[in-house]
């Protein structure tokens, strides 16, 4: 745990429920499928969530050589990279300036998503060193009201004494010392759930296993279950004339909507940046074969939805196909991008 300065602003089947407190920490951030801290998010997010995406924020900092820096530098070095943060760097001086009991920088992994009925969510693994109990005190302390959801403390609504340095998206905390995880949501009670073993996870139901193969050394996965698809139709008016998106329609059409996608963002051999990839998982071989040559042509040829510039300006991505994945190294020329064409279902996720 950090003290505030004054100058200064998915796979493990074990359920995480299974960790006992006296258990040392290797055995709470497992392996699996992605390597790093993928899979122990995985095993909080329940397993019908929809757009999923984890960052591995330790790894991202050890990478960059920021694990002890400042804010400014942290912010600055995050904000180049292709990563990033968590959703919490946008306040790293808001927390570290205000009195927060933790900030971004104590943040092993964090992950966020859509819980069923379309709650929205994002859970944190904390160091264990976060005094998740002064953070539940902090928080009571600014108005929120409190009770208890599943047997952890759960501190909701408005701050009305102040924000205590925390961020105003904190308008509902669910707390468990015992896991050092924060969670925060209206679907918090729902990965709660999943948490206590009460409901499968992500990373349990082997919904995930094939979408990401045995990628390694994840950073950054952003997952499509089911894949997003961007329509054509709300890009006339906007950027592309209706004679052009009715070209762009047709080529479109042409492609065969994948099940699941993944933007995976994973730690280069040489430890200097990391490599973009893009998964794109089909019913069977067949389809994946029949989306291949259409989806080449695309890419090449074809513009994008949110932006109607040609995909060739941005980037490219050679895509082959193992089984029904379609896959590829993902090269742009700006940092983050991928990142945005995943959330957006744009380019290479385009369905």
């Amino acid at each position: 745990m950090r003290l505030a300065v004054a100058s200064v602003s998915v796979l493990v089947l074990l359920p995480l429920a299974a960790c006992s407190d006296d258990e040392p920490d290797d055995a709470r951030t497992g392996g699996g499928a992605g390597g790093g801290h993928l899979a122990d998010a995985l095993a909080v997010v329940p397993a019908t969530s929809e757009t999923v995406q984890v960052v591995d924020r330790s790894a991202v900092a050890e990478r960059l050589g920021i694990t002890d820096a400042e804010p400014d530098d942290y912010s600055s070095a995050i904000g180049g990279d292709a990563v990033g943060g968590t959703e919490l760097a946008s306040y790293l001086r808001v927390m570290s300036d205000g009195g927060a009991a933790f900030d971004e920088r104590d943040v092993v992994w964090g992950v966020s998503g859509t819980a069923p009925g379309g709650l929205p969510f994002s859970a944190y693994r904390l160091d264990a060193d976060v005094d998740l109990d002064q953070v539940g005190d902090d928080l009571a302390e600014t108005g929120r009201t409190e009770d208890e959801v599943a047997g952890r403390r759960h501190l909701s609504g408005l701050p009305t004494e102040g924000t205590g340095g925390y961020p105003p998206t904190f308008l509902d905390v669910y707390l468990d010392p015992d896991r050092d995880l924060l969670v925060t949501g209206p679907g918090g009670p729902e990965v709660l759930s999943t948490v206590d073993g009460d409901q499968d996870s992500l990373a349990g139901s082997g919904t995930v296993e094939t979408l990401l193969g045995d990628t390694d050394d994840v950073e950054l996965a952003i997952l499509g279950i089911p894949a997003r698809c961007t329509g054509v139709g709300g890009a006339i008016g906007r950027q592309l004339t209706p004679d052009q998106a009715r070209a762009l329609a047709e080529q479109v059409d042409e492609l065969v909507a994948p099940v699941a996608t993944a933007y995976l963002a994973t730690a280069e051999a040489d430890g200097d940046g990391v490599e973009e990839l893009v998964r794109l998982q089909h019913a069977d071989d067949d389809a994946a074969e029949a989306d291949l040559e259409a989806r080449r042509a695309y890419l090449d040829e074809g513009v994008m939805i949110g932006t109607g510039a040609p995909f060739s300006d941005i980037g490219s991505v050679e895509l082959e196909r193992d089984g029904s994945v379609l896959q590829g190294v993902l090269e742009l020329e700006r940092a983050g991008g991928g990142r945005l064409l995943a959330l957006n279902g744009d380019g290479p996720f385009v369905c």
